[in-house]
């Protein structure tokens, strides 16, 4: 806005025959202008972002997503264990109701086989589709857990609960006096889980809100 001010004051104090002059090297300049002097092209949009992918709905037993057809509540209409329909047979859970007044009701099925057993032929091979059973399989109670080794820590506090009421070994509370109180409370918790190891081990524990 400056420089076009400047060019008509100018213009208006030189004569015609300079003012024409004048006019015509001005727009050579512009014409032949660096492109240092020229405005910033304007930034372009950027491409719209395709959507993140749906994440997949949780698989049942059999690797079929059981659909809400193959879902039937109870005929009592209360909260209470359903009967899911998989590719392999009828699955039939539990309902807890955990303490707290925001806790909501989980309905659980524990146990459900997703392969055939490794064991004999099937020792270290790769998940093999299990069997068709009839009627309807109640999956009230996890499955063994696969054959293991606990690490030193984890073992002293399982030979510590297998000893009680009895205090533990010398070496075993020693150890355990060193583990964090949380890790030793947990282990409490999971290793009642882990007494039952087989071979027999490819289950699943498929938990889901409950259904009123």
């Amino acid at each position: 806005m400056r420089r076009s001010g400047r060019a008509h004051l100018l213009l208006w104090a030189l004569p015609f025959e300079a003012s024409l002059l004048f006019l015509l090297l001005l727009r050579f300049a512009v014409a032949n202008s660096s492109p240092e002097s020229a405005p910033p092209p304007s930034p372009q949009q950027p491409p719209p972002v395709a959507p993140p992918p749906a994440a997949p709905s949780p698989a049942r037993p059999g690797g079929r997503v059981a659909s809400a057809a193959s879902i039937r509540p109870d005929s009592t209409g209360s909260l209470s264990p359903r009967t899911v329909t998989t590719r392999y047979g009828e699955l039939r859970g539990v309902v807890w109701a955990p303490d707290g007044r925001h806790s909501g009701a989980v309905e659980a099925f524990l146990g459900v086989p997703y392969a055939s057993p490794p064991t004999g032929s099937l020792r270290f091979m790769p998940p093999v589709s299990g069997a068709v059973w009839r009627g309807v399989r109640l999956a009230d109670r996890p499955g063994p857990a696969c054959p293991q080794r606990f690490p030193e820590d984890v073992a002293a506090v399982a030979r510590a609960m297998e000893a009680a009421p009895n205090p533990p070994s010398p070496a075993d509370e020693e150890i355990i006096r060193k583990m964090p109180k949380g890790r030793v409370e947990g282990l409490k918790r999971l290793l009642p889980h882990l007494r039952r190891q087989s071979e027999d081990c490819l289950f699943l524990n498929i938990y889901t809100p409950g259904i009123s």
